[in-house]
């Protein structure tokens, strides 16, 4: 079974959510599940394109999508191809 999580950030960004969604993901991943995580690359203080589009941490497919600004400065991830 695949699994997909999205979220705005994604580690090596420290927060919450982040937090929450690492737990899960790597404990799907430890169970035998081809887990990902889609999320944006950047960083909390406005660095993007800093960190790998793909890597794998602690079994986890992380995907780092460029974010895309709209003219309301919403963020928005072009998920068109997964």
């Amino acid at each position: 079974m695949r699994i997909v999580h999205v979220a705005p950030f994604y580690a090596p960004v420290i927060g919450g959510v982040e937090e929450v969604v690492r737990k899960i993901a790597e404990y799907t991943a430890s169970r035998g599940y081809e887990t990902y995580v889609v999320t944006y690359n950047r960083l909390r203080n406005g660095g993007t394109n800093s960190l790998p589009r793909e890597e794998e941490i602690n079994g986890v497919h992380v995907i780092r999508l460029k974010p895309n600004l709209t003219k309301f400065r919403s963020a928005t991830p072009g998920l068109w191809w997964f």
